[in-house]
């Protein structure tokens, strides 16, 4: 009777884990339709700060392609 429960259990992780990911992946050339800018980029420095709420991540950029991006995007 253990084993059972002990099956049943496990089944049920496996079919809740299974069930989470339902998103399909798209097609690389939807991304970038959908996209508002495309780069090709290369990070140079990646700078980590602390503050008692959050933490933040910024990152120094070197833009080396820019695929989808003009004007009207530029902000």
């Amino acid at each position: 009777m253990k084993e059972l429960a002990i099956i049943c259990v496990v089944l049920v992780c496996v079919f809740t884990y299974n069930e989470a990911c339902t998103c399909a992946r798209t097609h690389p050339q939807e991304q970038f339709c959908n996209s508002d800018f495309v780069v090709r980029a290369r990070i140079l420095r990646r700078t980590v700060t602390d503050s008692t709420e959050f933490e933040n991540v910024f990152y120094t950029v070197l833009i080396r392609q820019n695929y989808k991006l003009d004007d009207v995007n530029a902000r």
